[in-house]
């Protein structure tokens, strides 16, 4: 047996008041005698009367002093621990996603889902099989059958909360595959999702309380005009109405400060415009604490612009000149002499036309209408027709573009390649990239065809060159907790060093294809450094709290048959109510011994 509280230990005092009460009782009665036992009653009168003599036939007494005793053990919330948990094998599944970080009972959910579990431990049989498993953006297998409780116990206690939105299709879809190999099996969910497990020997611990919260959503940036204008979204998620400020930061230095009044379940839209501000991290946050404090706080980056170097061999080709002075933040360099390629200092982009070259370049290469080189191998040509655009990142927004071409070049030795455009079933327009250099393959003269001609044109050069000239180290900056960060990664760099948001570091080494980052477990600002020779390339990105664990403030309602499911909690039992029902009949036997000592 254990005792939740011990507080109520303290109304033991009202013991010895009780004591000194009935001491201090005086009860005297006025009675006839004959005068020959006047002395003989006189002496029996101060006998009863010495202070222990009066408790000794004194029933009601002795009830009072149990009752009190028996309100103090009831106030300490008694339970028995229930040892008869021998299920063959046991599964404990773990919501640590960003929800559970909400206050539950004075500590978050997640604490108290973790000192569930191991307290549930202390009741299973010697032969139990432990499984864990946690819930996250995809589930992860702790623990795997194991008899060891005290190792159970340590993987529970290693197990860290995360900012994650919780996969729980996948993780049911796990659970079942788990425990489809077992006769005998029981299935105990910690969690605070509305799940439903109607196929599965389950049983739900929920940590659903009403709560008070409040989320940033998200901020959002604009130039408008040079001017930089700042978006923030609010979210009232609790059942009573709010009054909140919220603080606008630029890498850490406060910008503004709104005030905001919020009724129950209204979302909110905060503009700042002009905001003078040119560095690189935003943040808007609310100023107030409430339940769920991680979703407090939403980031964006303003990213910076990298000139690239291109260089354009070609003999003369104005239709490919001018669509290259359209695109932003180049320094366009024209030669008609490649042939030692390996003697011209080196650029981000080597667009080459029609020339030949032997040496490899260092940087990425458009090829139009090439012959045999070091990327690609030409055979012969033959008769063109029409070209249609395929669904790809180099014809977004122009998937329908058709063209019609004279002739074309039969490339080989192109098997690492994506196609982009297409004649009939042949593939013409190809696109990848080989250790680590990004190449763009267009089999024939511009000057065959009318492309050039086409408005289309400018947007196919534009998206080639946005794929050839990504320069910076990140391919996106904003993200939310658990997803992929992908990088364009430097062959002539080191490896890519990721300090995350409780500055630790952790390496991203190079080699192709690159692995993508994913431990974006917290959100916060992260900060991605690569060397490239002797110079730090440093680029911020950002992790923000999915919007799916912004938790509302009322619990959610289950059904019926979920209900059911949440009967046993922590394998004991609650003696509450039992003692309730003594408790009554004690005060009814109290009351009637009452009644019966008045009336002698």
């Amino acid at each position: 047996m254990g005792f939740i509280q011990l507080w109520p230990l303290v109304f033991l005092i009202l013991i010895p008041l009780v004591i000194i009460m009935y001491l201090l009782k005086q009860k005297s009665e006025d009675f006839l005698y004959s005068s020959t036992f006047l002395w003989e009653e006189v002496y029996k009168n101060m006998e009863v009367n010495t202070p222990w003599e009066k408790l000794k036939k004194s029933l009601l007494f002795f009830l009072q002093l149990f009752l009190i005793l028996f309100f103090i053990f009831l106030l300490m919330n008694p339970f028995i621990e229930s040892n008869n948990n021998d299920t063959e094998n046991l599964l404990l599944v773990i919501d640590n996603s960003g929800s559970m970080n909400g206050y539950y009972n004075e500590k978050t959910r997640f604490e108290n889902a973790i000192e569930g579990a191991i307290h549930y431990l202390d009741t299973l049989s010697q032969e139990t099989s432990i499984s864990i498993i946690t819930i996250g953006n995809a589930p992860t297998i702790e623990l795997s059958n194991t008899r060891d409780k005290e190792l159970a116990k340590d993987t529970l206690k290693g197990i860290e909360p995360t900012h994650m939105s919780a996969n729980m299709e996948e993780s049911l879809s796990l659970i079942t595959s788990i425990t489809d190999y077992w006769t005998e099996y029981q299935v105990l969910f910690f969690t605070d999702q509305d799940i439903h497990i109607e196929n599965i020997n389950g049983q739900i611990v929920p940590f659903d309380n009403e709560l008070s919260n409040v989320s940033m959503d998200y901020v959002s940036h604009s130039h408008i005009e040079g001017r930089l204008h700042i978006m923030a979204q609010v979210t009232n998620r609790s059942s009573v109405n709010q009054s909140i400020e919220v603080n606008l930061y630029g890498d850490g230095n406060l910008l503004n400060i709104e005030r905001v009044s919020l009724e129950p379940e209204e979302t909110k839209i905060i503009q700042f415009n002009d905001v003078t501000f040119d560095g690189h991290i935003i943040q808007a946050e609310i100023n107030e604490s409430d339940d769920l404090i991680e979703d407090n706080i939403a980031y964006d980056v303003l990213s910076s612009t990298n000139v690239s170097r291109v260089l354009l061999g070609t003999n003369r080709n104005i239709f490919l000149e001018r669509a290259l002075l359209t695109v932003p933040n180049i320094e366009l360099y024209k030669t008609s002499d490649i042939e030692d390629i390996s003697r011209i200092e080196d650029y981000d982009l080597y667009i080459i036309d029609g020339l030949a070259f032997e040496q490899l370049p260092r940087g990425n290469v458009f090829l139009i209408n090439p012959n045999t080189n070091p990327f690609v191998e030409v055979n012969q040509t033959f008769e063109g027709g029409v070209l249609r655009a395929q669904d790809t990142l180099l014809t977004s927004n122009i998937e329908m573009l058709n063209f019609a071409v004279r002739e074309l070049k039969n490339i080989q030795g192109t098997h690492y390649m994506d196609t982009f455009l297409q004649l009939g079933d042949e593939k013409v327009g190809l696109y990848g990239e080989s250790d680590g250099q990004k190449i763009v393959v267009i089999p024939f003269d511009f000057h065959d065809s009318d492309l050039v001609l086409k408005p289309e044109f400018p947007i196919l050069m534009h998206n080639i060159m946005e794929y050839l000239l990504d320069s910076n180290i990140l391919k996106s900056h904003t993200f939310t907790a658990g997803e992929a960060v992908s990088f364009h990664a430097h062959t002539r760099g080191s490896s890519i060093t990721i300090t995350k948001p409780n500055g630790e570091n952790e390496e991203v080494p190079i080699r192709f294809p690159m692995l993508d980052f994913t431990n974006t477990k917290e959100a916060g600002i992260y900060t991605a450094t690569q060397t490239i020779e002797e110079e730090t390339l440093t680029e911020y990105f950002v992790v923000n709290f999915p919007q799916e664990e912004k938790i509302r403030g009322e619990p959610v309602i289950m059904d019926n048959n979920q209900q059911t499911q949440q009967s046993i909690r922590y394998g004991r039992m609650d003696l509450t109510k039992y003692l309730i029902m003594a408790l009554l009949g004690l005060v009814l036997v109290e009351w009637i011994a009452y009644i019966l000592d008045s009336r002698r």
